[in-house]
Parts: structure tokens; sequence; C-alpha cells
């Protein structure tokens, strides 16, 4: 009966009622019979309730007029359950049905035929329970019933096997379907040829399980076959053939070839919109596949358009509580969720929910369904607390279902082990996914591609905790699953060719890593449809990451590149990912040191997160901090403190204060005044950091001194020296306290603290911090030679400022004894120490020691510095200094000479430095009596300090009155 031939039907079986009441008593069964048949009119007028009062009318009459376990009442029992309770209450319906069973094999095992018939509506409540095994095993009981009852009609045979091969669909078990399936073809075949209609309703379902297999070809083949016989049976206009038009569009989306798919689901419409009044159930199911296909075409808006006409026909025609409005409900969300649009996509999954449980609430298998998809929408948000609590309550629904060993108690497992990923908590995840592992293996045999699953989530989780090793041995398992189990060109395969990969890289194993996705992307680019962008876009970033690793950047940018092109042809779908390209792309340019570059694509990473993703406000920061960044970098310090301002707003605005975040982009903009040179407010950040640090942690906590290496120079450069000792005595005391790991940090502090003491005029505390200092590097660091010899350095420098010259003369010897037998090429720190000895000696008039080390460092000049001439000049001025105060003015004049000729090979002739020169050699040969020849060097001086603009007015004189004595004794 079609929906505008009910009421015609009903007027006809109103007038038997009417009729047979005329003849019949009230409680005659002949009433009960007219009285069932308008029920059903009414069911198809989608009016059960009073479909139910006639029903249960008709129940009466037969209670009353038979014995309690006749026949009749039996069949009024299994009608009942049948027609009148709603759907969604399975265990009403199958008490009703047991009830009419025990009657049937009670008093009436002659009756076979009609158990059987019982029996195959109690199988098929059970598989609307998901309960499987069960209803596979009644439905055996009904066909082996049926098998001796038809020994030469095998029509209801054929029948049984289909729908055994269904649930065998369901339950994932394909090769076992299709065999099925095959023995009911070939019964119709060899007993049945004439009936077409049959025969292309067994192809049918033989098409949709190889579809399921993913062998479209062959499913394609087999569909077509059947539409063939379909339109030969009817007409090719006929609804009959809706069904496999339906089948071949289904296959279609299979092979990603969308617009024949909507060519098919399009003529199934014109076929219905003919054929059924306007407002027909069945349209609604078309219009949903056609917004299918379009939402697999990217065409959002149009497939939610044509889902929610379908919602229109369906709230019309069928109750609120139907599963197909609650279908097309979430249909909606999921384009939602597909466009990262969560908030509406909640809202249309919250909406069958709150239908689900208002009117439907004995389903609840569907209701832990919802609660589940909600859950991983909250996931997909990063909103994983709420996510728990939803996938939580969908568990406890299902343990009061199913056994504890269920199948879907594991799903559940798996996915409250997502949202404990998402939490941080590991372990708890990876306890959840090895009991769902647990129960499936129970369930499954050890190959089958659900365990595969369990072993990629539990990889994944080991993945995050950085369990390298034992996450690449569980994706490895998968694979070897998967690769028996799917096709070559199964997307599986790729997607857990790209898990083994990016965990390789973790391992530093790039070159396996890289092969594994390019494998990936070799599989893609063969037998994937070029409109399955997205996977090829993931592998393709996956590549460009490992050559980023392995310093390829060339060809990293390449690859990160063809990842972008695809994610903007998609229209930006999967706006994190993109995000994702986007910035690895910033990297490289980044590394290449091309700054606007990299400063460009974090901005158009940016930009996509405000506009599609503002309630991701980590991600948001994260790229305010990398443009402060590379702003930074370039030296454009304004410009990097005005984007961390922003990031600070972020946090203060939506973030708790105390959040550690905000301490980070406080101590970045306390750097970029300190660039500036803007100490005064370097310094307010660095406190503000500081201040929210020590109501983070205890004031003894580690993390306290980065902040206080931070602020400590900013002071020093202040001045602020006793505010500045503060600090790094807290420092100090915090770094002893967690000693012994901690020793360079306590030796460098030491140092730092002697360095302000210094700058205090303390000098006598500042060489006992540096004497600590050395001491724990010497008996905590030894392998430290530099740092000890640039302590000890500094300890000499400060014993000379003290006048202590034993003491600088015995840590600049210590210095260089480490020199020469740690660092003996390092002749430049080594001339510095013997310099600075010799200095020290010849402050205590020991002159020979003086000499002595001045002729070493004169050794070291001429052998490995001897293009050095500022160093030489320096050592033989001196040496000549020390052999003119000791009268040694031969020795004196000696140096002065080597002087001179050094100076003259790089000195232009009219330089300064160069008269100076001549008159000190002139000041030698006068020491020695040669007064002419000193005369001589006296007036070659006079003619540069004449002619140079550097000669000072007293230095001229000084000459000039030289000269003049010269004369004077000369003449005389």
């Amino acid at each position: 009966m079609y929906a505008e031939k009910y009421d015609e039907v009903l007027s006809f079986h109103q007038r038997a009622l009417t009729i047979r009441e005329t003849f019949y008593p009230s409680n005659h069964p002949s009433i009960a019979d007219s009285l069932e048949n308008i029920a059903v009119c009414y069911i198809q007028k989608q009016e059960r309730d009073t479909a139910h009062i006639l029903f249960e009318q008709a129940f009466t009459i037969r209670k009353n007029y038979y014995h309690h376990d006749h026949i009749d009442i039996a069949k009024s029992l299994d009608k009942i359950a049948l027609w009148v309770l709603n759907e969604e209450n399975y265990d009403t319906i199958f008490d009703y049905q047991q009830r009419a069973i025990s009657i049937c094999q009670k008093y009436y095992q002659s009756n076979r035929y009609y158990i059987a018939y019982i029996l195959h509506g109690m199988s098929h409540v059970l598989s609307r329970q998901g309960k499987l095994t069960e209803s596979i095993n009644m439905y055996q009981r009904v066909l082996a019933i049926v098998k001796q009852l038809h020994s030469s009609n095998y029509m209801d045979i054929v029948n049984l096997l289909s729908v055994i091969g269904t649930i065998r669909c369901t339950e994932e078990m394909y090769d076992e379907a299709l065999e099925i399936y095959y023995q009911a073809r070939m019964l119709l075949e060899k007993y049945h040829p004439s009936c077409g209609a049959h025969i292309a309703s067994v192809l049918i379902d033989i098409g949709n399980a190889l579809r399921c297999q993913n062998k479209h070809n062959e499913a394609l083949a087999i569909s077509n076959e059947a539409l063939r016989i379909l339109e030969k049976y009817y007409s090719p206009d006929h609804i009959e053939i809706v069904l496999v038009l339906h089948q071949i569009g289904h296959i279609s989306i299979g092979q990603e070839k969308f617009d024949d798919a909507l060519v098919f689901y399009q003529r199934a419409l014109i076929i219905q919109q003919n054929s059924l009044s306007a407002e027909h159930i069945n349209i609604a199911n078309t219009l949903n596949h056609i917004a299918y296909a379009l939402k697999n075409k990217n065409e959002f808006n149009k497939a939610i358009e044509f889902y929610q006409n379908a919602l229109i026909i369906q709230r019309k025609s069928i109750p609120l509580c139907h599963s197909d409005i609650i279908l097309t409900l979430e249909y909606i969300g999921d384009v939602f969720k597909y466009q990262n649009k969560y908030e509406q996509s909640i809202d249309y999954y919250r909406q069958a929910l709150d239908i689900q449980e208002e009117m439907c609430p004995l389903n609840q298998q569907k209701i832990a369904l919802n609660l589940n998809i909600i859950g991983d929408i909250l996931c997909k948000q990063g909103d994983y607390d709420r996510a728990l609590d939803f996938h939580q309550r969908a568990l406890r629904i299902n343990e009061d279902i199913y056994p504890t060993d269920h199948p879907q108690i594991a799903s559940n497992f798996i996915l409250i082990g997502s949202a404990r990923n998402g939490q941080g908590k590991y372990n708890e995840a990876l306890d959840s996914q090895k009991r769902a592992l647990a129960i499936r293996e129970k369930t499954y045999p050890s190959d089958n591609v659900i365990i595969a699953h369990t072993f990629t989530h539990i990889g994944e989780t080991l993945f995050y905790q950085e369990n390298y090793e034992q996450a690449l041995d569980f994706y490895q398992r998968a694979m070897i699953i998967y690769e028996k189990y799917y096709p070559t060109d199964h997307i599986h395969s790729c997607i857990n060719l790209d898990s083994i990969g990016y965990t390789l890289a973790r391992l530093n194993r790039y070159d396996e890593a890289l092969k594994c996705h390019l494998q990936a992307l070799a599989i893609e680019e063969k037998y994937i449809s070029s409109t399955n962008t997205i996977l090829k876009a993931k592998t393709l970033n996956y590549i460009g990451a490992v050559l980023y690793e392995q310093d390829k950047l060339t060809e990293a940018l390449s690859y990160f590149q063809q990842a972008l092109t695809i994610r903007e042809e998609d229209h930006g779908i999967n706006y994190t990912s993109t995000v994702t390209i986007l910035s690895n792309i910033s990297n490289i340019f980044l590394e290449q040191q091309d700054y606007d570059s990299a400063f460009d694509f974090q901005q158009r990473a940016l930009n996509i997160l405000e506009t599609y993703l503002p309630s991701d406000l980590e991600i948001i920061i994260s790229k305010y901090t990398a443009l402060g960044n590379i702003r930074y970098l370039q030296g454009k310090y304004d410009e990097s403190i005005h984007l961390y301002q922003q990031v600070l707003t972020l946090y203060e605005t939506d973030l708790s204060k105390q959040h550690i975040g905000i301490t980070h982009c406080l101590r970045i903009i306390g750097n970029n005044l300190n660039k500036l040179e803007k100490y005064e407010e370097a310094c307010k950040y660095y406190e503000k950091e500081l201040a929210i640090l020590e109501e983070i942690y205890p004031s003894d906590h580690i993390q306290i001194t980065s902040t206080l290496n931070s602020i400590i120079p900013v002071l020093y450069n202040l001045k602020n020296f006793d505010r500045c000792l503060d600090m790094l005595q807290h420092e100090l005391a915090i770094h002893e306290k967690i000693s012994p790991v901690n020793y360079i940090d306590v030796a460098t502090c030491l140092t730092n603290i002697g360095h302000v003491l210094i700058a205090l005029n303390k000098y006598d505390e500042a060489i006992q911090f540096e004497l600590r200092s050395i001491a724990v590097r010497e008996e905590y660091l030894p392998n430290s030679h530099a740092v000890i010899i640039d302590s000890l350095m500094m300890l000499g420098y400060f014993q000379i400022g003290q006048r202590n010259y034993a003491e600088a003369i015995n840590h600049y010897s210590r210095a260089v004894i480490l020199l020469k037998k740690l660092n003996p090429l390092n002749c430049r720190l080594l001339l510095e120490c013997l310099e600075a000895i010799a200095r020290s000696w010849h402050r205590q008039q020991l002159y020979g020691n003086t000499i002595e080390h001045l002729e070493q460092c004169l050794m070291i000049c001429e052998t490995s510095l001897s293009d050095d001439h500022s160093s030489i000049d320096v050592i033989l001025s001196f040496l000549s200094l020390v052999h003119r105060e000791l009268s040694q003015f031969e020795s004196s004049l000696t140096y002065e000479m080597k002087r001179y000729l050094i100076r003259e090979k790089y000195l232009s002739p009219g330089e300064n430095d160069l008269a100076r020169n001549l008159e000190k050699i002139g000041d030698c040969y006068a020491d020695l009596g040669e007064l002419q020849i000193a005369m001589n060097y006296y007036k070659r001086a006079l003619v540069i300090d004449k002619e140079s603009e550097s000669t000072t007015i007293v230095g001229l004189m000084n000459l000039e009155d030289k000269i003049e004595q010269l004369s004077i004794q000369l003449n005389n």
C-alpha cells in the first residue's frame, strides 16, 4: 500500500468490520480479525497509538473467546510486538514474542511454520539490539525448520539466507556473508529462474558486501547486473528500481566518484517523486543520500539544505522519536563537525540525544552512541574533561546493556582512552585501551582488523608517552594485519605507514621514516582517488617534517608547499592542519633567516585561527608568540613587544593570571626592552614575572632562577648593585640546595657575586667568592678548564687591584700551568697571563723575574702571533722600559730599535707613533752619551710632530726642550 491508498484500504476494512459486527457478536474472533486489519492501516499511516488501541481490542476479544494458550492468542501477541510497540522498545517486544512462542512450542508443536515465523521476528529484534550472535543462532533454527517444511519451495530459504548474510555484514564478516549470498543466488537461479526481482535483490546484497570490502569494481558490476534485471522485469522508472540506484550511488561514493553518485541518487529521487506522495518517508531517505554526496564534494551548504528538507518530510511523516529523524539530525551535526563548526555540530547531536532520552528512553544503545559522538566532538574542541564525562556516561549505559566482554564496551574504552590522552593522562589512557584490547582479543580472531585498530590506538598513546620503541612495535603489529586484511591501496595502510614513519622520526631514524612516508605517498598517488586529498596532504607534511630534521630545507619546503596547496584547494576544511603546514613553512624560512617570509606565513596561520577557530586560544597564542620571536630576531624590538603585549592580553583576559605562559610573555617583553636599553621598563616586567612565579612555586624552586638570571644583568646595568647582590644570593641559595646537579650554576653564581662586589668596591669579599667558585669547579667540574682559567685570571686581576701582587702572580701562574697543559695553542690567553705576571713582578721591582716573563711573552709573539704587531710592540716597549730602569741602556736601545723597524713596516711615515719611537731611541742614545746621534733622532721626531695633526702642544714643547738641552751640551 502506498500513502495515497491507505485511506481507501482503510475504508474497505471498516466496511468489513461493520458487516461482521452485524452478523457476529462483539467478542467474536472475526471482529478481532477486522480490528487487526484496520490497525495495520493505521500503522502504515504512522498513527501508531490508534493502531495499538485496535490491536489491544483484538487481543482482548481473542483472550476472552479462546483458552489462554490458543494459537490465535499467540498470533495476537506477535502482531502487537511487531506492529505496535515502539521499534526502540526491544525488551518489551521480545517479551511479547517469547509469550507467543511459549504457547506455540508448548501446545502447537505441529504448527512448525508459525513457530518459525515468531522465531524469525525474535531474531530480528535480537539483531536490532546488537545481539548478533544470538540473532544468528536463532535464524539458523528458523532456517532448519524452513528447510524441512519447504523441501521444494526455496524462496523462504533464500529470504532467510539473505537476512543471515546481512547480519554477517553487520559483523564485518564479509567473506562469510558472500558465501551465504552466493548460496541464495544459486538456489534462485536453479529453482526460481523466473523470479527476476528476487535474483536482483540477492545481487544487490552481494554488491553491498563487496562494497564493504572496498571491491568497488566487482560491486559495481554486480549492481549493474541487478539494475538490468529490474529494468527488464519492471520498467526503467519503476519504484522498485530505487533500491539498486541507491546501491550504485553508494558504490560511486566508495570510489569517490561523487558526481556519478549524484546522478543515480537524483534518478532515484525523480522516480520517487513521480510515484510517491511529496511527503513520503522514502523521499527523505534519498534526500539524505544526495546530501551525503554533496558533503563529500565539500558543498556543505547544499548538503545541509538537502538534510534539512529531508528532516521536514520526516517530521511530517513519522513520529518525532523515529530513528530516521534522529539520524538526520546526526547527519547535519556531522557536516558541521566536518567543517570544524563544533558548537553547531553539538547542537544537532544534542537535539538527537534529547529526543532519545525523552521519547525513546528504553533505547539505551542509541543514547550511549550519541553520548560518545558528543564526547568525541568535545575532544576535537579540546574540552577533554566534558568529553570524558560523556564517554563515561555512555560506558555506564553500555555496561548495563551488554556483558562485560562485549565489543561495544571495548569501543567505549577506546574513546575514554582518547579523552585521557587529551588530558595528558597517558597511563590511564593506556589502561583503558588495554582493557579494550583484552575484550576484543576474546571476541575476534587475532588477525582481525578490529585488533589492528586497537594496536594503533595503543601505539598512539605510547607515542604521546615518548615510548617510541613500544609505539613502533604496536604500529608494526597493526600493519601486519592491515596488509593481510586490506588491499594494498587501502586508506588504513597509508595511515599506518605514516604512523610508523613519524615514530621512526622521533627515534632519529630519518631514512627509514622517509621511506615509510614515501611508500604511503606512492600508494595515495597511484591508488587513492585524487579527490581524497586530505590523506595525501598529511603525508606530504610528514615528509617535509623528516626532511626538515635532516636539514634538507629546500626539499622540505617543496613538500610543505604541496601540502599547503592541497589544503587550500580543499577550501581550508581542516583549518588546524592548514595552520600546521603554514607554521612549518615559516620555520624553514626562519632557519634560512628569511624573516619577512617567515613572518608572512605565521601571520597567515594566525589569520585562519582568528577567523575560523577563535576559541582555540592556546594555538592563537602560540602564533602571536612565534610572530613576536621573529620580530625579536630581526631586531624589530618595538614590534616584538607589541605582539607579546597582545599575547599578554589574551592570557590575562581568558586564562588564570598564574598561567605559566604569562611569565614567559613577561620575560620576552623584558628581553626586548633590555635590547632597547630601556632597563627600568625591562626590570618592571621581570619583577612581574618573578612575582607570579613566586606565587606558583615555592621560593626555592629552580624555575625562579631563570627569571633571576634575566633581571640581574638589568639591575647591574642600572647600577642597582645592592638589589642585584640580593637576587644573586637568592639564586645561589636555590642552586646550593639542589646540588650536586647544579654545581656549574653554583660556580657561575659565585663568580657573578664577585663581579657585583667589585662594582661595590668590596674587593676582599669579591676575591673570596671567586675563590669559592674556583674550588667548586676544581672539585666537581674538573672538565670545565676554560672557566677555571678565566676565574683564576679574574682573581689575579682582583688581586692586582688590591696590590696583592704575590697572590695575583699565584693565580695567574696556576692559569698558565692549566693553559700549557690543556690548551697550549691558546697563545693569546697565555700571553695575557704572562704579561700580567710580569707587571706584578715589575710593581714589586723584581726586574729579573719581570724580564724573564716578558721574554717568554716576546717568544710567544714572535713565534705564534707574528702578525699581531700591537702585542709585540707592547712587550718590546715594556722590555725597553725595564732595561732602562736597570740602566741597561744598550739593551733598552735594542728593543726600541726593534719596535721602530716593526712600526716602520705597518705605519705610514707621518704617524705620530713613529715620532714617539724615534724620540725614545734618541733618549737611549742620550743616556749612552751619543748626543749627536740622539739629536738626529730628536730632529727626525720633530719633523713628524710638526706635520702631524695629532701632536699635542705639550709633547712638541718637551721635544723641543730636549733638542735645546742637547744643543747646549754639544756647543759646550
